[in-house]
């Protein structure tokens, strides 16, 4: 224990349990309220564990390609792209599962789109706790995944029993959604992001890369200034009045014509729009 809450006190160790607790609940409540809701929806026990079988076999079956996806592009990229398609999959699953069809289909869909959230948590302890202190983290985050894995099934039964079978469903993909966004605005799996991003600029074309920077370069600049309008050139005229303006010497004096001014001076102090 002693050792448990030393990691604790390290900066970065509990962010990360707390983010890794929504997703890990969301994985741990999803079979229980897939077959709850499957079950109400369509009347039939046995559809229903069809549906939470299929949404298991794909899990399995996509698991060792979405680790050479992981392997390929790293852990933050098919986080970001899964996490999106297993929240959507089990809300269409809460609102469509009438028809066996349907939901048998939605849960391979389900399971196929599983993130990989554990593939992605583990590699960070190293970066967070140190080399010398790492087997203690993974055994603090294996309690950390047991844990969650009791409370799961148990919030999963009461809304699915005592609310509705489809809030269970809507749950695991609101508890996905939150954890998936949790982790994407961590440090280290941000900066493992960029890291990802700048190793497959490396692989492209010179060329290429000039296109790349160029349009990271216009959408920055679109973020940074876009939300000024139209009229960000645009100057409001107010007053000719020389003595209210911040220029010094003239070379044409103001001269306004059908709510245009025109003229020629300067200052060598600068000027802002609303000064001129």
């Amino acid at each position: 224990m002693r050792t448990y809450r030393e990691l604790l006190a390290i900066p970065g160790v509990t962010r990360l349990l707390f983010s890794a607790t929504f997703p890990r609940l969301s994985y741990s409540m999803v079979s229980l309220a897939l077959f709850f809701h499957v079950q109400h929806a369509t009347g039939s026990v046995a559809i229903a564990g069809a549906a939470t079988g299929a949404s298991s076999l794909t899990g399995a079956l996509s698991a060792a390609p979405r680790g050479k996806i992981v392997d390929r592009y790293g852990q933050t990229i098919p986080l970001y792209v899964m996490t999106p398609l297993y929240t959507a999959s089990n809300i269409l699953l809460g609102l469509f599962a009438h028809s066996p069809v349907t939901a048998i289909g939605l849960s391979l869909l389900n399971g196929a789109c599983a993130p990989p959230i554990n593939m992605s948590i583990r590699p960070l302890w190293k970066d967070i706790v140190g080399e010398d202190r790492v087997r203690s983290a993974y055994g603090l985050d294996s309690s950390h995944m047991n844990a969650v894995a009791l409370i799961g099934p148990v919030i999963a039964t009461l809304l699915a029993v005592h609310v509705d079978t489809a809030l269970a469903l809507y749950a695991v993909a609101a508890s996905m959604a939150v954890g998936g966004l949790l982790l994407a605005v961590l440090p280290a799996l941000m900066m493992g992001a960029i890291d990802e991003i700048i190793c497959h600029i490396r692989r492209v074309s010179p060329g290429g890369r000039v296109v790349i920077v160029g349009v990271i370069g216009f959408l920055s600049t679109a973020v940074m200034y876009g939300n000024r309008g139209a009229d960000a050139g645009v100057l409001q005229f107010v007053d000719s009045d020389r003595g209210k303006s911040a220029f010094n010497f003239w070379v044409e004096d103001p001269n306004a014509t059908d709510g245009v001014l025109s003229f020629i001076g300067g200052t060598p102090d600068g000027a802002s729009g609303k000064s001129l």
